[in-house]
């Protein structure tokens, strides 16, 4: 028996608040693991607007397509299900 397995990676426009505590628009392609010594912090993948990929904190991301992605997952049919009121 063959098994596949399947992972799908979606690419999310995004704000980076780089060292320079300047905003940089990027490309978010996955979560990560950073590690400081023993301590192990979130992070993130980002592909900068010149090609670059960085890894930074994930607290440091602004996604940019938030309305849209809440507005497909968590549409009035969601809160009805769950029996919640949105409002």
């Amino acid at each position: 028996m063959k098994t596949e397995m399947k992972t799908e990676s979606i690419i999310r426009p995004c704000f980076v608040r780089g060292f320079n505590k300047v905003l940089e628009r990027g490309l978010f392609h996955r979560f990560c693991d950073m590690y400081n010594g023993p301590e192990v912090i979130v992070g993130a993948v980002v592909e900068l607007e010149d090609g670059a990929l960085r890894e930074v904190y994930a607290s440091s991301i602004r996604f940019l397509d938030s309305e849209e992605m809440f507005a497909k997952f968590f549409d009035g049919r969601f809160w009805e299900k769950e029996g919640i009121s949105n409002e």
